[in-house]
């Protein structure tokens, strides 16, 4: 695996990795939590995989808009139903 960036959403942090199994090529998006100065790795996570070598970027692109309009969608219904 390829560390690539950790990348911060509100209070949440995500590590992102280049990755490769079984001669697939993808991205994985992991959630991270710190303890004791150190991040660790949390169940949540998507791996996405990319069949045409060479084009990682779109698919990290792709990842990161699905993540990010996922969270946005899901604080504002939060939002609108009291709970933030």
């Amino acid at each position: 695996m390829e560390f690539l960036e950790l990348v911060y959403v509100g209070n949440k942090a995500f590590k992102v990795e280049r990755v490769e199994y079984k001669g697939k090529k993808g991205v994985d998006i992991r959630e991270m939590y710190e303890k004791d100065g150190e991040f660790l790795p949390t169940r949540s996570g998507i791996r996405l995989y990319d069949e045409q070598e060479g084009e990682l970027d779109g698919v990290e692109m792709q990842a990161f808009e699905a993540l990010f309009i996922s969270l946005s969608d899901l604080r504002t219904q939060l939002k609108e139903e009291g709970v933030l």
